[in-house]
């Protein structure tokens, strides 16, 4: 089967550093190259010129600039290209001919709908892969006055997807239920196929780590909940003076008085506690789990609606404990008390306690280093989802 890959959130290739969609986009594609498929991503890059190169039997196809205004950077935000790259998306797509057109990106996607016409003009089939949804409005959007707008935009573009895709993908039941309960889809067209680790970067050390240090992996975002960590060090550090945080993740850009990451570094000195927190920044994907693997624990404390937190399946491959908030679809990743701890979003006191819980308890480090990896490896892997799109993709084409 020949299959497109449509996604803005890919650069470069390979992804050197990257949030949940650039990995699974990556991942996935490898996967459906593995068993056969003719895969073919097209994303942005390269200038004003199409550039087409291959990596693992995947072709990627560079269609150009899009400049994309971040309200969030994993998931890709508001694309100020949105119309121009889809005008090459359908372009390339008419000359590749594919059977499927597997969309990784709201606009894009929407915009190449609207630029097709009527639906019977496509000769592909669309999957949609709803990575969240209408959720913009519980996002941090780095300007002011456009909060409600924006999150009134994602909700339009989700409806439009819902009624034209031939099929949707998400990647936890918690989304699915959302999905279904506020779309005309109906659950038979609604598959979830779960986000995937490597699990030839991300593995255990071989002896779980002794030192209390605590690791914080994602965007410097008010939706992440980093705030809620540092506002617990203070109760975390009376408990066990040595405990360290260790912070990696890119800032949100261009917020208002210096955004987020400047609140978080106030909330440090105000609290007394630089000397036990570091902010390491954005750190490159192949370094990401050596840090893993040297830390105690790693902290989840998002205080939204996490679709399936890459961080938290990327730190259970590691065999790390992992404290994360009860939101979205962490629960369904989490075995509490073998594989990690959950806690109440935004619950500083919560969050102190369980991180203590977890940094001096050893049968719980022992716990998840043995159960961690077996979870991710049996569940999380590309081989372990890779059939799961190929029978989603055969139903498609049946239908």
């Amino acid at each position: 089967m020949k299959i497109a890959i449509v996604s803005t959130d890919l650069r470069p290739v390979p992804v050197q550093t990257w949030g949940g969609i650039e990995g699974q986009v990556q991942l996935q594609s490898r996967a459906l190259a593995g068993l056969g498929h003719d895969a073919h991503v097209l994303t942005v890059g390269g200038g004003d010129d199409t550039i087409v190169e291959t990596l693992d039997r995947v072709r990627y196809h560079r269609l150009g600039r899009a400049r994309v205004l971040c309200a969030n950077r994993s998931v890709g935000g508001l694309a100020a290209g949105a119309w121009r790259f889809a005008r090459r998306v359908r372009t390339t797509c008419r000359e590749l001919r594919p059977d499927l057109v597997h969309f990784h990106c709201r606009y894009p996607c929407l915009a190449a709908f609207v630029l097709d016409g009527r639906r019977s003009r496509t000769p592909w089939r669309r999957v949609f892969h709803a990575h969240n949804w209408k959720q913009a409005e519980q996002m941090s959007y780095p300007w002011l006055g456009t909060r409600r707008a924006a999150a009134f935009f994602g909700a339009g573009a989700d409806r439009g997807i819902a009624r034209r895709c031939d099929h949707l993908v998400t990647i936890s039941g918690f989304m699915k239920q959302r999905i279904t309960e506020t779309s005309c889809l109906t659950p038979d067209r609604v598959s979830v196929v779960t986000n995937v680790v490597d699990i030839r970067q991300f593995h255990p050390a071989p002896e779980s780590v002794a030192a209390p240090e605590i690791l914080f992996v994602g965007r410097i975002a008010a939706e992440k909940g980093l705030g809620t960590l540092i506002e617990a060090m203070p109760s975390i550090v009376e408990r066990l003076p040595t405990a360290r945080l260790r912070v990696l993740g890119p800032a949100l850009e261009g917020t208002e008085r210096g955004g987020y990451q400047q609140h978080c570094r106030s909330l440090v000195e105000t609290l007394g506690i630089a000397d036990h927190v570091e902010f390491v920044g954005e750190v490159p994907n192949h370094r990401l789990p050596e840090y893993l693997r040297r830390a105690r624990i790693l902290v989840v404390p998002s205080i939204w609606g996490e679709p399936c937190g890459v961080a938290v399946l990327e730190g259970m491959a590691c065999g790390v404990p992992v404290v994360a908030s009860r939101v979205g679809g962490i629960p369904e990743l989490l075995e509490e008390g073998r594989t990690g701890l959950l806690v109440p979003p935004g619950d500083a006191q919560a969050l102190g306690r369980a991180a203590v819980r977890a940094l001096t308890d050893d049968a719980l480090a022992r716990s998840a280093h043995e159960h961690g990896p077996l979870h991710i490896a049996r569940n999380h892997t590309s081989d372990a989802i890779q059939h799961q799109l190929e029978e989603i993709y055969e139903r498609v084409m049946q239908g």
